[in-house]
């Protein structure tokens, strides 16, 4: 999920740098390609831009859900070997007996 990502942050960044050299070389560009107004141009550069935005934000959206579903899938691993873990520690341990007292009646009878 990084890889698309990181992919698209640099279409981003290309993108931004683009329009940044454009609106600093705009009367050049307006005498060597013979264009008479940006404006016509703008709109579409703008709805490509906000393209892009979106899917960047799509891309984080969905790497988090995937990073959370990930971290429970993992939590859920390790509930299940603490618990295994716990019952090959108490299976290992000696059992204690348990010695119980006699009642009070009862002492008088076997002595």
């Amino acid at each position: 999920m990084k890889k698309p990502k990181l992919i698209f942050h640099l279409i981003h960044i290309l993108f931004l740098l683009t329009s940044v050299g454009f609106l600093l070389y705009q009367s050049q560009l307006k005498e060597r390609f013979g264009i008479q107004t940006f404006a016509d141009y703008a709109v579409y550069w703008a709805a490509l831009g906000l393209f892009l935005y979106f899917v960047l934000w799509l891309t984080d959206v969905f790497e988090t859900v995937w990073l959370k579903r990930k971290l429970k899938h993992t939590e859920e691993e390790r509930n299940k070997a603490k618990a295994e873990l716990y019952d090959i520690n108490e299976s290992k341990k000696p059992k204690q007996k348990v010695i119980e007292k006699p009642k009070e009646g009862e002492e008088d009878a076997n002595a």
